[in-house]
């Protein structure tokens, strides 16, 4: 069966399957449907578009009380905002910019604003617990806040309150960068543990923020972190592991008075 869709978000089409799904959009579908042993459905020959995020491929979704999607899907621009609108609503903080701007969000009796730079507001866990996912992704242009990187690929699983990205790569200029990042929520507080490595990065490729250390250079790079907790505080305040960075033919900005990158300086060097 050939179909058609159009919806303002993901949200509608999310709850058909049992699934409360913040998705932004709007969206646009067309594939060829047909059924699958188990009672589920293929979609084959699948294009769409999501906000500004196009997807295409084949996507096999078994609806239930834990609904399973697997699939390979390719884009040509994907921005993970328009798939999950909870990583900028929570200030998650893809940008210096963005930080420098969120502030906590306020209790009904007692407003808080300490101007910290990481917010307090709870990242989106429970959406780990939403279904069964095992995807294949790739992008020829993947935005992550303001560094664009192209030529992106990894393997997404989730399950069981655990999702994995496994086999990430993707180029920033000529250079390119790998790794892993693994999210638990079997324990007590929520785990997260991440792998990154990169060489010859192409710092002049992140769009200009007037927050930025930058304005061109070079960076080797090798992080090894893991943290837990329920949001982007608690997972920094319980950092442990190793960051490693090397820049060459660089050339620095200027820092705003009030910018993150001059706090972060007085913090590491309090004027004496």
């Amino acid at each position: 069966l050939a179909v058609t869709a159009e919806a303002e978000s993901l949200t509608g089409p999310a709850r058909l399957l049992g699934i409360e799904w913040p998705g932004g959009g709007p969206l646009k579908l067309a594939a060829r449907l047909s059924d699958v042993e188990g009672g589920g459905w293929r979609l084959a020959g699948l294009k769409s578009t999501l906000g500004d995020s196009d997807l295409a491929g084949t996507l096999t979704v078994v609806p239930g009380a834990r609904p399973r999607l697997d699939g390979q899907l390719a884009s040509n621009r994907l921005n993970p905002i328009d798939l999950f609108p909870g990583l900028a609503a929570a200030g998650s903080g893809l940008t210096l910019g963005a930080m420098a701007e969120t502030r906590p969000a306020a209790r009904p009796a007692i407003p808080i604003a300490d101007g910290r730079l990481l917010p307090a507001e709870p990242l989106p866990f429970e959406l780990l617990n939403a279904a069964d996912v095992d995807l294949a992704l790739t992008a020829a242009h993947l935005s992550l806040g303001r560094v664009p990187l192209h030529g992106a690929a990894a393997r997404l699983r989730l399950g069981d309150g655990r999702l994995a990205v496994e086999g990430f790569g993707a180029a920033l200029g000529d250079g390119r960068m790998r790794g892993d990042l693994l999210v638990e929520t079997s324990g007590r507080l929520p785990t997260l543990a991440l792998r990154l490595s990169g060489g010859n990065l192409d710092l002049g490729r992140v769009a200009p923020d007037p927050g930025l250390l930058f304005e061109s250079g070079r960076a080797d790079l090798a992080v090894d972190l893991r943290g837990q907790g329920t949001n982007p505080r608690q997972i920094a305040a319980t950092l442990s592991g190793s960051i490693q960075l090397g820049l060459t033919q660089t050339r620095m900005g200027t820092v705003p008075a009030g910018g993150v990158p001059a706090r972060l300086l007085a913090a590491l060097d309090p004027p004496s």
